[in-house]
This record gives C-alpha cells, sequence and structure tokens, in this order.
C-alpha cells in the first residue's frame, strides 16, 4: 500500500514536469526589453504598427509654421517655399490688409497678400525674404492619407507658443454643405490653430488646418467635441497654384446636378432609373450645352470614377473635381445599365466656357 502510494505521486511529479516543458514550448520567453521592438500581431494578416516617435517630425516642420496676427484677430500660417510664399485660412486675414507674422524665433515681419479664395478659405501670403531661404514645410500627397494615420496639427492656439497636438485621421474625405473638402482628424484643434500645419509622420504637410467642426455638422457643437478639420494638401497646392498663375481659382465643372446612390436612393428610384448597386453618384440633370452631355454622358449614368480614382459619394466627387482646370480633359467612369464605359470629358467653368489648358506655372515647378 505504501509502496502504491509512493508510486503514485512519483508519476505525477514526472507528468507535472512533462507538462511543465510541453507548456513552455508554447510561451513567448522573450524578456520585456525584446518585446517593446516588436509589433503587436493583429488577429487579422499583418502586423500592427507602434505608436510612432513624432518628435522628429515636428522638429522637421516647427520652424515653418508662423503665428499671423491681423487687426481683427489672429491665426497661424505656414511658409510653403524658402523665398516666402505663406498660406494660411481666409477667414484669419478677412477684412484686413495689414498683416504681420511673427516667425518662431520672435521676430515679426509685414507681409503681402497674394490671393485669397473664400471658398476654400485658402488665403497666400509673400514675405519679403531679402534674398534669405526661409525654412519651408514641403508637400506631402493627402490622398495617399490612410485612416487610421497618425497625424501632427502644429499651431498658435490662443496666442500661445507654437503648440502641437496629436491624433490619428478620423475620415479622409469629409464635406459641408457647400461640398468644401475637409480630412477629418481627432487631434485638437483651437482658435487660432485656423491656417496651421497638419503633418503626417514623416513631417510631410498634408493638410491646412482650419475652423472648428461645428460649422461641417451643420452648427451643432455638441456633434463635433474632439473633431477638427484640415483642407487636404493636394488640393492646398492646387488653390495656391491658381492663385499665384491667376490671382484667382478656376473652378471646373462638368455641367451636372448629382445625388449620393444610397441604399434609400435605390429603394426609392432605383427600379425607375435601372440602378442597383450602392455608391458613386448618379447623373440626376445636365444642360444640353454641357461638358458631360457633350461627351456623351447621360442622366442616370452614375459616375464611379474620375482619372481612375473611385468616386464613392458627392464629398469624393467635388474634391476631385476641383483638383482641375477647366480645359482640362479627365477620364469619367459611369456605370450604364450595369456596363462600366468610360468617357473622355474637357471640363469647363461654371458658366460653361472652356480655357486654354497651357499654364504658366506648372505645379510641380513650384513644390
Amino acid at each position: 500500500m505504501k509502496r502504491s502510494i509512493i508510486l503514485c505521486i512519483a508519476v505525477s511529479i514526472v507528468s507535472s514536469i512533462v507538462g511543465a516543458i510541453i507548456a513552455m514550448s508554447f510561451v513567448d520567453v522573450t524578456t520585456p526589453e525584446e518585446n517593446s521592438n516588436t509589433n503587436i500581431k493583429s488577429s487579422v494578416d499583418g502586423d500592427i504598427e507602434a505608436i510612432p516617435d513624432l518628435s522628429a517630425a515636428v522638429e522637421n516642420v516647427s520652424k515653418a509654421v508662423l503665428h499671423v496676427e491681423t487687426d481683427m484677430g489672429h491665426g497661424s500660417g505656414v511658409v510653403i517655399s524658402e523665398d516666402g510664399y505663406i498660406v494660411t485660412n481666409y477667414h484669419v486675414i478677412e477684412g484686413d490688409e495689414q498683416i504681420v507674422i511673427r516667425y518662431t524665433d520672435g521676430n515679426t515681419q509685414e507681409v503681402e497678400i497674394i490671393g485669397y479664395d473664400e471658398e476654400f478659405d485658402i488665403a497666400l501670403l509673400k514675405a519679403d525674404t531679402e534674398g534669405k531661404s526661409l525654412p519651408y514645410a514641403k508637400f506631402g500627397i493627402s490622398d495617399d492619407l490612410r485612416q487610421g494615420e497618425w497625424v501632427v496639427a502644429l499651431g498658435y492656439p490662443y496666442s500661445l507658443d507654437l503648440t502641437m497636438t496629436v491624433g490619428i485621421v478620423s475620415a479622409k474625405v469629409r464635406s459641408n454643405t457647400d461640398y468644401r473638402p475637409f480630412i477629418q482628424v481627432d487631434a485638437l484643434i483651437n482658435p487660432g490653430n485656423s491656417g496651421g500645419a497638419l503633418i503626417n509622420s514623416r513631417g510631410e504637410l498634408v493638410g491646412i488646418n482650419t475652423e472648428l467642426a461645428h460649422y461641417l455638422f451643420s452648427g451643432d457643437e455638441r456633434a463635433s467635441y474632439g473633431y477638427g478639420c484640415a483642407i487636404p494638401a493636394d488640393l492646398v497646392k492646387k488653390v495656391v497654384s491658381d492663385l499665384r498663375e491667376y490671382g484667382y481659382v478656376l473652378r471646373p465643372s462638368l455641367g451636372i446636378r448629382e445625388k449620393n446612390v444610397t441604399a434609400d436612393y435605390i429603394k426609392a428610384v432605383g427600379e425607375r432609373r435601372n440602378i442597383q448597386e450602392v455608391g458613386g453618384v448618379i447623373i440626376t440633370s445636365m444642360t444640353d450645352n454641357s461638358a458631360a452631355h457633350r461627351a456623351g454622358l447621360r442622366e442616370n449614368d452614375v459616375i464611379i470614377a474620375l482619372n481612375d480614382i473611385d468616386i464613392l459619394d458627392r464629398a469624393a466627387y467635388h474634391q476631385q473635381i476641383n483638383m482641375y482646370r477647366p480645359g482640362d480633359v479627365v477620364k469619367v467612369s459611369v456605370r450604364r445599365n450595369g456596363v462600366i464605359r468610360d468617357f473622355n470629358v474637357q471640363l469647363v467653368d461654371r458658366d460653361g466656357n472652356k480655357m486654354s489648358t497651357q499654364r504658366n506655372v506648372n505645379i510641380s515647378d513650384i513644390w
């Protein structure tokens, strides 16, 4: 009996040791230091990137972000070229002719207004550099931003010294009732941040911060706490190029009226208009001499892409169409009776006029 008990205990001990050895083979025994340098495994294919160190990105662009003072108030601005061109919001300088900028070193300087556009809320200023090169922010490609990507907003809120807030891209394409495009971020953007820089983790300028998001959400401030907006850098480059070349912004058009193709829309009129798929914008009307009509588009065509850029809704449509100028030819992809067709359309301005596509200033030559 005693011998049997001893035998059982021995077997149990051996079994425990063997089980522990097997279990340990499945356990990651790396040290905390080793774990800190590895990516967190996601439940889907690929790794989740660790939160980046954004200090180098901020340092790379901080000297290009300026305080903008006017008789009516204050805001921020961004130097975008070494010869002193500066971008800010139109509403920052609205109604003022005397604009003073303050650099990060405390020096101040009066600047010239080159031009502005109220619709896109962009103003272009020029500082006299006296032949010196200014630190400037290099443009990134805002269309390459990803939802969830880390970004930093830089500016001078409440006339404080240069301030940074960090967040993620909440949505790439938002718009107000006038379809002015925005990048939506959850980095805090307070009064005075308007006209400042939104940068990615590489220190590239991907947007110009603009007013608080309650303007985007029909004036309901309760719906927008924690959200901010920025004008996409791709659009800023186009607007600035127009202001430098013409002194105003050229506004292209297909000459159509359009609506979002949603599930509710299909339920209501899909059978009558012969549409079954959600997404894109449907042409509800056009004039006989419109650019779209001359190119062969028809009412009830659903626009799904412009120059191979997907168009999911009206916000995306207006954002993409505004990247061009009257006279430019764009490929418009439509879904007609379930078949995808492509049309080359020469854009016109909002009055239906064609303009020369010859440009004295090329965007790629500026930046």
